[in-house]
């Protein structure tokens, strides 16, 4: 009986602490999505990036 009290007790002590709030998931989720637009932007900012060097090392090349 002390064994069975005393894992109640465990369990009514340690699984609160094992979850997030509502809030703080919320705020992670848009953290991550923000994160996540910024990343795209950056790639398709490169993209760019790297065609306009692609294209002035044909400019370059040509002009040698």
């Amino acid at each position: 009986m002390k064994v069975w009290l005393f894992a109640v007790m465990t369990l009514i002590l340690v699984l609160p602490g094992c979850m997030v709030s509502k809030d703080k998931y919320e705020a992670a989720v848009s953290d991550m999505e923000s994160a996540k637009s910024d990343l795209e932007k950056m790639r398709m900012h490169r993209d760019a990036l790297e065609q306009q060097m692609n294209n002035l090392k044909s400019s370059n090349e040509s002009v040698s």
